[in-house]
């Protein structure tokens, strides 16, 4: 695997046909436009930014800090398959520390959490959410380390698509104060951008 140049669908590649099979996926064949490369983006532009950046390498040449981003999206999916001991979080882990070897004076600063619409459709799974949630966020920061920031984004749709949108919700935009090193995001209407 080599790095390349970011671009929509980003996630082409890990959404594959095994990944989908394995994590019990009902997603299309075909990955669809996501926030990730827009956070990748948002990312370098901070860096870029900062008194860090300005008085060591980057900005006296003029040039943006290099973000890698590393996919490990599947679509429709639930919870269940990105806590400890599911196949995406797995998947996620393995992936994040071949990274960090193909790039080894690199540093992983986040990830990107945008998932809970599948688990809006199922009254237990919604209630089962947070729980979840937590065990997730504690094993990314046991697994990848505690300097890790978390990016939670909460779900959009409507009522009538995800009757249970608001319980995941709920979890999600509860997930910050838990942890310092999470931030919040909010879509679809919402008021939240922390």
């Amino acid at each position: 695997a080599r790095w390349e140049v970011a671009r929509e669908p980003l996630h082409l590649d890990t959404d594959a046909a095994q990944l989908r099979s394995a994590s019990g996926s009902i997603a299309k064949a075909v990955a669809g436009v996501g926030p990730g490369v827009e956070f990748g983006s948002r990312i370098s532009e901070a860096i870029s930014s900062s008194n860090e950046w300005r008085l060591g390498r980057g900005k006296a040449s003029g040039r943006k800090a290099r973000v890698g981003l590393v996919p490990t999206a599947v679509g429709a999916t639930n919870i269940d398959v990105w806590v400890p001991g599911g196949v995406l979080f797995a998947n996620m882990m393995v992936q994040a520390s071949a990274a960090q070897r193909r790039s080894p004076s690199s540093v992983l600063g986040g990830v990107l959490y945008y998932q809970g619409e599948s688990d809006a459709l199922d009254e237990g799974r919604a209630a089962a959410f947070s729980g979840k949630l937590q065990s997730f966020l504690a094993a990314v920061h046991s697994g990848l380390g505690e300097k890790v920031v978390v990016v939670v984004c909460a779900i959009h749709g409507g009522l009538d698509r995800l009757p249970f949108r608001e319980q995941v919700r709920a979890a999600l935009l509860a997930s910050g104060p838990n942890w310092s090193r999470e931030a919040r995001a909010w879509s679809g209407g919402g008021r939240e951008r922390n």
